[in-house]
């Protein structure tokens, strides 16, 4: 999760309905994810915002992570949990693959595993206003992301860090990167600088941006 703005808050949720094989109603698979859902609910909040688990047996096996930002309460995390758990299969039905933004949480499952490798599919969010200069903005803005990142992987234990930096003079940026928990600092860093690297083309001078990863 990779996030900057000009804003102190943003409210937004998407989802990535993922994979081309499906699941059907009733099926042992549909058990064994309605299990893992309720278990990343259960103890994503309690387990310092980070869960990661698996659901029954192969070929039915499902494999989930859930994980809240790392400056969300313990309140905040778990409603975040209760929604996206909750709506995940409305909005991905019989889908064996999926992952979740909420602006508090992530949420992730498949029938694959996942846990501790780079997740490439990306999701970028942007505002339709425009920084008034943009190669000011956007050097600004990487500066920012680079200090976050080397802050977020100094921190193994929740990749994560938060800043601000001032650019135009009187305009403050904020910014806020984390990694998923299953990563180590070196896949953090390589995946946070990929998506760094991408800001430029994909939200050039918008001030409103999240890239979802």
């Amino acid at each position: 999760m990779l996030q900057f703005t000009l804003l102190r808050h943003l409210a937004k949720a998407a989802e990535l309905c993922l994979g081309s094989t499906n699941y059907t109603a009733g099926s042992r698979y549909e058990e064994n994810l309605k299990s893992l859902l309720q278990s990343l609910k259960a103890n994503a909040s309690i387990s310092r915002g980070f869960n990661s688990t698996t659901s029954g047996t192969s070929p039915d096996q499902v494999y989930g992570l859930a994980q809240c930002r790392a400056d969300t309460t313990t309140a905040e995390c778990s409603d975040c949990m209760n929604r996206t758990t909750t709506d995940a299969l409305q909005l991905c039905p019989n889908r064996k693959q999926a992952i979740f933004w909420d602006d508090q949480c992530i949420l992730c499952y498949s029938d694959s595993n996942f846990i501790g490798s780079i997740n490439r599919n990306r999701l970028y969010l942007s505002n339709v206003n425009n920084a008034c200069d943009r190669d000011s903005f956007n050097l600004e803005l990487g500066g920012l992301m680079r200090k976050l990142t080397w802050r977020a992987v100094s921190d193994p234990l929740l990749l994560y860090a938060s800043g601000k930096t001032v650019y135009d003079n009187f305009v403050t940026i904020y910014g806020l990167l984390q990694c998923t928990r299953d990563l180590d600092d070196a896949e953090c860093r390589n995946c946070l600088e990929s998506v760094i690297a991408d800001i430029p083309s994909c939200c050039n001078g918008h001030v409103i941006s999240e890239p979802k990863f």
